[in-house]
């Protein structure tokens, strides 16, 4: 059985820790392979808009995730 190639692709979910206008309606995470074949990992944060003309819309805005040696190395 061949295995499920999942590169350039991510899923949203509604972000139930909204608390204010600021906050991302919808969040989650993709990942996308690079034209090198590296897999490369996103948080993925949307925000549900009105245009001016009246049309919605999504904002959207991303993220790379970091590894935890780079979350934990302290600035110099």
């Amino acid at each position: 059985m061949a295995e499920y190639d999942n590169s350039n692709s991510g899923a949203l979910f509604e972000n139930d820790k909204r608390t204010t206008e600021k906050h991302p309606h919808l969040r989650g995470s993709a990942t996308i392979k690079t034209p090198d074949g590296e897999l490369v990992e996103y948080w993925v944060s949307a925000w549900q808009k009105t245009s001016k003309n009246g049309n919605e819309f999504f904002s959207l805005s991303f993220e790379q995730k970091k590894n935890k040696e780079e979350k934990t190395e302290k600035p110099k």
